[in-house]
């Protein structure tokens, strides 16, 4: 069965949730001039909210739209999240409260997926709007990013047994395959790409790794068209 718990907010805008190590969940909500994340106790069933201060800083709607991503990185106990309303990348430290946002270069990009790299070195993220992903430097905080080719649209992200990143790509139909393990400079890696043979399409948008009874390795995806 499923149970529906009203979370204390007016607004629609609910995005992205997580779970930490205590079993608590962690939402991400958003409207045009605001957002937040929320900490909810299941067991109190009481919800704590932290307001993310910084302003406004574009007034396209799918841009604003586009955030919402939130993972828990155990190893630091801390909360990241893309919000595309103030074009940064958040992190929220659970043990002392604290939001600090971390400005994405490009204007208007569109954050929206995020994944904390295998070595937990870094936060990789996709901006929808600008058709780039980049990575963010945990210790130093620096954003490098690469462009794809336009109206691709790039989504949501998830990481092979090798360590390649997999990206969906929701406007042109495809999954990206780069090999991020080799990266020696600033340039963009190795990338393939999977898609369906024409004249079938789809619109890539959230994807998973599971292993299947045999070890092989599977890419499930939900197509968003």
């Amino acid at each position: 069965f499923i149970k529906e718990i009203s979370i204390p907010v007016d607004d629609f805008g609910l995005r992205g949730i997580t779970t930490d190590k205590n079993d608590n969940a962690w939402i991400y909500h958003a409207t045009q001039n605001a957002s937040s994340i929320f900490k909810f106790d299941p067991v109190t069933e009481k919800f704590l909210n932290f307001d993310i201060l910084k302003k406004t800083n574009t007034k396209d709607v799918i841009v604003n739209l586009s955030g919402g991503h939130i993972i828990y990185d155990e190893s630091r106990n801390t909360i990241w999240f893309t919000d595309s309303r103030t074009n940064s990348i958040g992190k929220f430290d659970i043990e002392n409260q604290q939001i600090d946002t971390i400005d994405i270069p490009t204007e208007n990009s569109g954050p929206i997926g995020l994944i904390l790299s295998p070595d937990k070195s870094k936060i990789w993220f996709t901006e929808l709007s600008s058709d780039k992903f980049a990575s963010l430097d945990i210790k130093t905080n620096e954003i490098k990013e690469y462009a794809i080719k336009e109206n691709s649209g790039p989504v949501f992200l998830a990481f092979d047994e090798k360590g390649s990143l997999l990206i969906t790509l929701a406007y042109s139909n495809s999954v990206l395959i780069i090999d991020v393990t080799n990266m020696q400079s600033d340039s963009l890696p190795n990338i393939s790409e999977i898609s369906l043979s024409k004249p079938d399409f789809f619109s890539p948008f959230g994807i998973a790794i599971i292993k299947d009874s045999k070890g092989v390795e599977k890419l499930i995806l939900s197509d968003h068209g």
